[in-house]
This record gives structure tokens, C-alpha cells and sequence, in this order.
């Protein structure tokens, strides 16, 4: 279940794919052995501007292997571990990318605690895709650096993309976590399900898969499972990841079988999954490893839920290049943090003893002192209406109480002031008790 405060962004894959798919005409161009495809990530799209709030990255994926000699050290002494055949390489992809984040209220100047750290990273990643003989397991070997920091160059981005679109423009980026380098190992085995997969009419084709992921590094370290379905023509029985942050590639199209949907130019595929993530580091949340950063309170538990579909062009397939094909998906993830602690305020007591003679007893207990001081002026204030009020004998009591403050994430804000009329409301309570 999504709360309110999920974080929903888009991401649009274009690309100059090569040897996706071949095109109708009696003599297809040769098949290439390599795609290019840029992705960029923004939740703009949704009337947010706010933690994970844009991404872009430019992609090449090969289907030849140019492993060097360490490249082919390492991937052979961790498939020994994971049982999958180093031999058998599928693709392999460079990706070259920056991440930016940014806390809900990016106007203010002044740090903000409770809010998600400011944050940015410069990246390089290299990743091999190793698939079994019978085609039904994929396991992927991926290997990331790079910076964060004012290295990783997030500020000047966000800056110049606000210039040109003509939005407010961030202030806070002197509160970034710190500069570093930043690595991160990672591996994912997806394997297909024949039991969950099944024909639909017109030749479409329904596939399952699961599929676990684990990382580690002074970027990131968690342990990932999910479920990924792919509907659409001509598929093979396990897809790679489709195009974002993460990548797909089609499978070459096979003779006789008809894959254009609804007109003879467009293929398309529709695909979505569902992860979750245990977390044990995050360094956009956590802060640098033995450093003073601004933090938040990171959840343990976390999960998305990706929808979204691919348009592939095959009629513009030359004897230089792939054909076209065009991504979007839509990613809707659950709170990351806590951007507050719990917030409780205990009882609130204004003591009349004699008439003339009025002695004011205030207890709060806060786990956050700046929600304490709000609601202490609220108290204030409703103590100065208490004073306007009639005198009376006797002792009086006003509760205020707010319990815990949910916990909120993206659309996280300051806590509620008590209205005027539950101020109003709350002394007269006080009085007639009284």
C-alpha cells in the first residue's frame, strides 16, 4: 500500500538501438552489434521537484565480447560463485550517468534536518550479462565509481536545467553531503518462470520472471527480490531489465513471426515489477562513511513498483545503425526515510490557585525541538486567550496532544498548527472542567 508521501517519477529512454530487430523489407541491413540509448529520470513529470528528482545517463550495450584481461578475471571468479557460465556472455553495457537529490523545499538556504539530504553523484558503470544454455537464466555482474560531492557536478545541473525552464531556483546546495569516491559491486540473477507465463490471442506472449540483486559499497548496500512480467511479441524467455536507470534490449525478430502492433511500423512491449530492498547503507541518506554529513533517518524496508511500455521502430533500421526505439516508464516508490522522529507532547497545565494570583506550569517532551517550540507557541497562545477568559477559582488542566506524527516522506512538512478554534475549543474544556 502507497501512502500519500510515495515518491512517483518518469523516466524516457531514446535510442539509436542496434541489432534489436530487423526490419520487413525483402533484404534486412546486417545486424550491428551495438546500441546507444540516453535515458533521463525526472519527477517533474508528476508536480514534484524533490529527493530523487532527476537522473539522466547515456548507455552503449554490445553483444560481442570486449572483456579485458582483469574484466575476465573477475567475471569468471564471481560467476564460479554465482554458477553461471563466464563463457556465455550475452551483452555487456557502459553506462555513464548523475544522480541528483534534493530535500522537499529546495528555496531554503538553511540546512534542514529532518528533510532528505542534498546529494549528487558522477558515475561510470560497467556491466556483463551472462545468460545459461538453456536461455531461462540471466545473471548480471555489474561495477560502479564515481563521485559525490561538488564533484559529481548536481548543482551546477539542477541550476542551469531551472534557468532554462524557467523554475524557482535551488538554494541549499552548500548543505550537500561531502565529496568522496564512490564504488559499488553488485549481482542479479533473473530467472524465468514458465509456470507464470502463458499465450494470449495475436500472437502475444506473456512472461514471468524473479529475480534477486545484492550490493555492496560506500554507495550503497542492500539485498533486493522481486517479480518482473513482460508482455509483447517475439520475447525471449527471460528480458534484461527494460531502459532507465536500468537497461533492455529486444531479442532479434524471427523469420515468419509477426510482431507489429496495430500498424506494421511499431512493435511494442508492455513490462512491469515489482522490488524490494533491504537496506543496510545508503550514502544519500546515511551521510559519508565516518563523516559529519547530513543525514536522515533511513528505512530498512523499501519497495517500487514500475509500470511502462517500449514503441520499437524497425522501418528505421539502416545498414549503419538499429532502429529507433522509444521507452517510458513510471516508478513509484515507497518513503525512503523518516524525515521525522516520533513526536510526542505530554500534558500542558495552567494551575489557578487564587484569584489574581496565576502560575503557569508548561511540560513538553519532543524528540524534535523544533516541532517542541511550535507547539509551545501554540500552547502560548492558547494560554493568553485563557488569560482574556473570566477569572475563576479552582485548578484547570488543557491537554494538548498530538501522539506520534506520522511517518512521512516525500510531501513530508512541518507539523499542523492546532487551529483556532481546537485552541479556543480545548480552554473552554479547560474552563468548565475547572
Amino acid at each position: 500500500m502507497f501512502t500519500r508521501s510515495s515518491m512517483l517519477h518518469s523516466s524516457v529512454a531514446l535510442a539509436l538501438a542496434a541489432g534489436c530487430c530487423s526490419a520487413p523489407a525483402q533484404e534486412a541491413p546486417p545486424l550491428q552489434d551495438k546500441v546507444h540509448f540516453f535515458t533521463y529520470e525526472n519527477d517533474s513529470r508528476f508536480m514534484t521537484d524533490r529527493f530523487y528528482t532527476s537522473g539522466v545517463q547515456f548507455s552503449i550495450k554490445r553483444s560481442t565480447d570486449e572483456r579485458g584481461a582483469f574484466a575476465r578475471s573477475v567475471t569468471q571468479r564471481l560467476c564460479r560463485a554465482l554458477a553461471c557460465d563466464a563463457s556465455s556472455l550475452f551483452t555487456s553495457q557502459a553506462n555513464l550517468g548523475q544522480l541528483i537529490y534534493t530535500p522537499r523545499d529546495i528555496t531554503r538556504r538553511e540546512p534542514q534536518p529532518f528533510d532528505r539530504p542534498w546529494g549528487g553523484l558522477l558515475y561510470y558503470e560497467q556491466a556483463y550479462a551472462f545468460l545459461s544454455a538453456d536461455q531461462r537464466t540471466l545473471t548480471t555482474l555489474t561495477g560502479q565509481i564515481g563521485a559525490t560531492g561538488r564533484l559529481s557536478l548536481a548543482e551546477p545541473a539542477q541550476k542551469a536545467f531551472h534557468r532554462l525552464l524557467d523554475r524557482p531556483q535551488p538554494q541549499g546546495w552548500e548543505n550537500q553531503i561531502g565529496g568522496s569516491l564512490a564504488a559499488m559491486i553488485s549481482a542479479e540473477k533473473r530467472t524465468a518462470r514458465p509456470a507464470l507465463s502463458f499465450d494470449l490471442p495475436r500472437d502475444v506472449r506473456f512472461n514471468t520472471a524473479t529475480y534477486w540483486r545484492v550490493a555492496a559499497g560506500n554507495i550503497q548496500t542492500y539485498a533486493a527480490a522481486g517479480v518482473a512480467v513482460v508482455m509483447g511479441k517475439d520475447l525471449p524467455e527471460v528480458s534484461p531489465p527494460p531502459p532507465g536507470i536500468g537497461n533492455k534490449i529486444a531479442s532479434p525478430m524471427r523469420k515468419g513471426v509477426n510482431v507489429a502492433c496495430l500498424v506494421s511500423w511499431v512493435q511494442c512491449t508492455a513490462f512491469g515489477s515489482f522490488e524490494a530492498r533491504a537496506m543496510a547503507y545508503n550514502v544519500f541518506l546515511d551521510g559519508r562513511l565516518f563523516h559529519n554529513d547530513p543525514s536522515a533517518k533511513r528505512r530498512t524496508l523499501v519497495h517500487d513498483l514500475v509500470l511502462g511500455t517500449r514503441l520499437d521502430f524497425p522501418e528505421t533500421r539502416t545498414a549503419r545503425h538499429g532502429p529507433w526505439f522509444l521507452q517510458v516508464k513510471v516508478t513509484r516508490r515507497s518513503p525512503e526515510f523518516r524525515c521525522h522522529h516520533r513526536h510526542r507532547v505530554l500534558i500542558y497545565t495552567i494551575v489557578d490557585n487564587q484569584p489574581g494570583d496565576r502560575r503557569h506550569a508548561h511540560r513538553t517532551a519532543s524528540s524534535d525541538p523544533a516541532a517542541a517550540g511550535r507547539l509551545h507557541q501554540a500552547v502560548r497562545q492558547l494560554l493568553r486567550q485563557r488569560q482574556a477568559g473570566p477569572r475563576h477559582h479552582g485548578t484547570c488542566r488543557a491537554r494538548v496532544f498530538l501522539g506520534r506524527q506520522r511517518d512521512l516522506d516525500p510531501g513530508c512538512g512541518p507539523l499542523p498548527r492546532l487551529p483556532a478554534r481546537n485552541r479556543a475549543r480545548q480552554g473552554g474544556r479547560a474552563r468548565r472542567r475547572g
